[in-house]
C-alpha cells in the first residue's frame, strides 16, 4: 500500500515538473537583423541567450546590471562573451534591448511573462549563395588531358589511381557532312577541371585533299555550342582516309562552367576552307541528325581567313553566330525527348536544352 501510494506521489511531482517546464522553452531561431524578436522573460528565473560568437555590445533602456529603483530588466553580461542572461523586475513590463553581433544590431523586445523562453539560442543567418568561380585551366593542364585521354587504356589498366576521376563515354556516332564524316568516338570527362576531351575520327569521302581549320572545331550539345580549348590536329584531311583528332573543351564562350555530361549526343562541327583551285566551294554545315541529306550548293557565311582571328574573337565570334542562325533556318532542332541521366552523372541536354547543373559524376570504363 505504501509503495503504491509513493509510486502515486512520485508520478505526480514528475507530471508537476512537467506541467510547470513547458517544451517550448527552449528555443533556436536565426539571426536576422531586419526583424524584431520578442522574448518573453520571468521574474524568478533567468533566460540565457546565446549568439553564435562573441558580442561586440548591448544597448538598452530600462535595463541594469543590478537592480536600481528605475529598471525594468536586469541584465548580466561579461565582455567577450557570446552569451547574456536577462530576468524582468517588475510584472507588465518590456523594453528593447539591441545586441551588436559582427558589425549588425540585432534588436530583442523583452516581454515580462508568465511562460518564458529559459533559452534562446541564436543561429548565424545563412551564407547568400554564390555561382562557383570559373575554372581557368592552364595550357599544361591541358596538353597533359590530352595526353591522358589518348593513353587511358594503358593507364586504366596500370595505373587505375590516375584516371579515377575521369569519366569516359564512348557514342560511336557518326554524321555525314557531305564530302567528309566525323565519328564521335570517345568522350573523357575531367570533373576537377570542368572538361571534356574528345577523339573524334574525320573520314574524308572525296578523292581530293580537304583543308580545315583546327581552332574552328567546336561542340554542339542541344542549343548551347561550346569552342575548343585546344586542338592537336592536322588541318588537313588526306583524300579517301580517316584523321583521328583530340580536342578539349573547358568552360563556356561566356566563362562561366559548362558542367555538361559526356552523355549527351554532341554535334562536332569543324570549318572547311574553301579548296584554292574551287574559290566557290560552299561550306558544308553538320544536318540535325544523321538521317539528314545536305542539299548541294549550300550557301552559308564563308569562314574568316585562318591568319585572322580565333574562334573566341570577335571576328570569328560574329561568323560562328550567323552560322549557327543559318544552320538553325536550315535544320531547325527537333524536339525530343530528354534522354534520362545515369545516376550519379551530369544531366544530358536535349533539344530544346536547359542549362545543365553541375553534380559530381564517378568514373566508368
Amino acid at each position: 500500500m505504501n509503495h503504491r501510494l509513493l509510486s502515486l506521489l512520485g508520478a505526480g511531482w514528475l507530471a508537476a515538473i512537467a506541467a510547470a517546464q513547458p517544451s517550448d522553452a527552449i528555443r533556436r531561431l536565426t539571426l536576422n537583423p531586419m526583424v524584431v524578436t520578442t522574448i518573453p522573460v520571468a521574474l524568478d528565473r533567468l533566460t540565457t541567450i546565446r549568439f553564435p560568437s562573441p558580442l561586440s555590445d548591448l544597448q538598452a533602456a530600462l535595463v541594469a546590471a543590478e537592480p536600481l529603483p528605475d529598471a525594468l530588466f536586469l541584465v548580466t553580461f561579461q565582455a567577450g562573451n557570446a552569451f547574456f542572461s536577462v530576468r524582468a523586475l517588475a510584472p507588465g513590463t518590456n523594453t528593447s534591448l539591441n545586441v551588436v553581433w559582427k558589425n549588425q544590431t540585432y534588436v530583442l523586445e523583452l516581454v515580462e511573462s508568465r511562460t518564458p523562453w529559459l533559452s534562446v539560442i541564436f543561429d548565424a543567418p545563412a551564407e547568400p549563395a554564390t555561382n562557383p568561380a570559373p575554372k581557368t585551366v592552364s595550357v599544361r593542364r591541358l596538353l597533359g588531358m590530352l595526353d591522358t585521354a589518348r593513353s587511358y587504356a594503358v593507364l586504366r589498366q596500370y595505373y587505375p589511381s590516375s584516371v579515377a576521376d575521369v569519366q569516359v563515354v564512348r557514342p560511336n556516332s557518326l554524321r555525314d557532312y557531305g564530302g567528309y564524316t566525323i565519328r564521335v568516338e570517345e568522350v573523357f570527362r575531367f570533373d576537377a577541371q570542368d572538361a571534356l576531351v574528345f577523339r573524334i575520327g574525320v573520314s574524308n569521302k572525296t578523292q581530293s585533299i580537304i583543308r580545315y581549320l583546327p581552332e574552328s572545331l567546336m561542340v554542339r550539345a542541344g542549343q548551347q555550342v561550346y569552342y575548343q580549348s585546344m586542338t592537336e590536329a592536322p588541318g588537313v584531311l588526306p583524300a579517301a582516309a580517316e584523321v583521328p583528332i583530340y580536342f578539349a573543351i573547358s568552360g563556356s564562350a561566356d566563362g562561366s562552367l559548362n558542367s555538361i555530361s559526356p552523355r549527351n549526343d554532341f554535334m562536332v562541327l569543324l570549318c572547311r576552307l574553301e579548296s584554292p583551285t574551287q574559290p566557290d566551294l560552299p561550306l558544308i554545315w553538320a544536318p540535325a541528325s544523321q538521317t539528314d541529306s545536305i542539299p548541294p550548293g549550300l550557301a552559308l557565311p564563308r569562314p574568316p581567313p585562318p591568319s585572322v582571328a580565333t574562334p573566341l574573337e570577335n571576328t570569328n565570334a560574329d561568323w560562328y553566330n550567323r552560322l549557327i542562325k543559318a544552320s538553325d533556318a536550315r535544320w531547325p532542332p527537333s524536339p525530343a525527348s530528354p534522354a534520362p541521366a545515369p545516376t550519379g552523372s551530369l544531366p544530358v541536354q536535349s533539344q530544346p536544352a536547359a542549362p545543365p547543373v553541375a553534380h559530381p559524376a564517378g568514373p566508368s570504363s
